[in-house]
């Protein structure tokens, strides 16, 4: 798709709220995506299960906006990568998290806060790009799914086994440019 849209005019670019995941090395690899804007510097909340930074979605965005609107292009396609919502994210002055069992109650409430941050940056991004008027295509896609409930197979919180509830994640695509 990315290889696509370029031969079409659109110039590309790619964030990620975790920057040094195997998901954007082999986007970048084998999907011909862009390299990463770096997220040095930028503020995070939470860590990755391996503690490594999930940077502010909003922040994030904002970064990539800032070198979209240096580069003075009138055809964008921005990549985002989302990880926020993978099990083991956790704040970062939770430094028990990896001792205590989380009811499930706990664990929908993490989820549901998470969202919420994450569709309101989205929210501003969005608004932000329409003020624009460029053409221009966001793409949000989940790395996979977190397993929450389990199934048959495998119980909560695993996903060795790639099941339609782990492989089947939210996609979201918005145009926004002139009518």
């Amino acid at each position: 798709l990315l290889e696509q849209v370029r031969k079409l005019g659109y110039k590309t670019w790619a964030g990620y709220d975790l920057q040094d995941s195997s998901y954007a090395r082999i986007l970048s690899e084998e999907g011909q995506a862009d390299k990463p804007v770096s997220n040095a510097g930028l503020p995070y909340e939470d860590l990755y299960y391996n503690d490594h930074p999930l940077y502010e979605t909003g922040a994030v965005l904002n970064r990539v906006m800032a070198q979209r609107r240096k580069s003075k292009v009138k055809r964008a396609v921005l990549w985002y990568n989302f990880a926020a919502l993978h099990a083991g994210v956790h704040l970062r002055k939770d430094e028990d998290w990896w001792d205590r069992q989380d009811s499930d109650q706990v664990q929908y409430d993490q989820e549901r806060d998470n969202l919420t941050r994450f569709f309101a940056a989205v929210g501003k991004f969005i608004e932000e790009l329409e003020k624009r008027n460029h053409p221009t295509l966001v793409v949000f896609v989940a790395e996979h799914g977190r397993g929450i409930r389990g199934s048959d197979l495998q119980p909560p919180e695993l996903r060795e086994i790639p099941t339609p509830q782990l492989t089947f994640v939210p996609l979201a695509l918005r145009w926004i440019g002139p009518k």
